[in-house]
């Protein structure tokens, strides 16, 4: 509205009490025609012209200004972490205070689920370990191939200048179950070879060999598979390249190097560990006695 229209308003209480209403500078004129249930706007109001804003919006019965920003190119959580250092840094009046949106914390609180989830996940997967092999030191030498992963992880995000977010979350997750499989086979027969009598050494010498080309098939079919999600060449698919990326630079990692330290790192338990932990036969020194035993003769009659 115009300050004339504005300014002309009246006020109209009616006789009843029952409410009231504005009423245009057309219906009542300043200074005349006026009633007794009539009152003009500029007598109870000072009318201003100004900007403000045409909408106001509420989070918790409490009033809020968004201000929303484009990443361009940035990652998320860089981004986040620069704009919390910037914002710690104005004095805000009292009475305010800032925070992130919705999206933000809920983001932050799905890593903190999914992180927990990958904590379980290891922690269930080394307790079925223990029951199969029975032996909480095999489990243990199997369960290393996971941090070999991850480094295979982190290098392939740097490489591809990805983010890591909820989607590389969810190929963790699905890394933690491959790479502990490949470490399986190698393991696993390196026990079947030593209960045929072998030595650990020998066991392992012949085991990792034997073992290389079911590990390289199923991480070339996972690699394969996961290809075209990583390069992401669909529109809308580079949400999802994060998650192609991280399976396919963990398992490459991981296989190289399983090949290499899981197995060392079993004949260095077997040496080290199972000697000290197993205990040698015992054996007891057996006294020789001498026992009577009734002679017969026969004599020729």
């Amino acid at each position: 509205r115009s300050y004339e229209s504005v300014a002309g308003l009246a006020l109209q209480i009616p006789a009843n009490g029952a409410g009231s209403a504005l009423i245009s500078s057309s219906t009542a004129t300043q200074g005349e025609g006026y009633t007794l249930g009539t009152i003009p706007l500029t007598s109870v109001a000072s009318v201003v012209v100004g900007s403000g804003p045409s909408q106001t919006t509420r989070m918790n019965k409490q009033r809020e200004l968004e201000i929303t920003a484009g990443l361009n190119g940035g990652a998320l959580g860089d981004v986040t972490k620069a704009s919390a250092l910037v914002m710690d840094q104005v004095a805000m009046p009292t009475g305010y205070h800032w925070e992130f949106g919705p999206g933000i914390l809920q983001q932050n609180s799905t890593f903190s689920s999914l992180g927990l989830i990958v904590v379980l996940a290891i922690l269930l997967i080394y307790m079925l370990l223990v029951a199969q092999f029975e032996s909480l030191l095999h489990p243990l030498v199997i369960m290393m191939a996971v941090p070999l992963s991850l480094a295979g992880v982190v290098l392939s995000l740097v490489v591809t200048h990805r983010s890591f977010g909820l989607t590389a979350f969810i190929g963790v997750l699905m890394l933690v179950g491959i790479v502990v499989k490949n470490a399986i086979l190698v393991v696993e027969f390196t026990n079947q070879l030593r209960r045929r009598g072998r030595s650990a050494r020998d066991a392992v010498l012949e085991a990792a060999p034997l073992r290389l080309r079911p590990i390289l098939m199923t991480t070339l079919a996972t690699i394969g598979g996961m290809t075209p999600l990583a390069i992401g060449l669909e529109v809308g698919s580079s949400t999802q390249a994060p998650l192609g990326t991280v399976v396919i630079g963990g398992l490459l990692c991981s296989t190289l190097l399983s090949l290499v330290v899981i197995p060392t790192l079993y004949l260095w338990v077997a040496d080290h560990i199972e000697s000290r932990s197993t205990p040698e036969p015992q054996i007891d020194e057996v006294q020789p006695t001498l026992q009577r035993l009734p002679l017969t003769i026969p004599v020729e009659s």
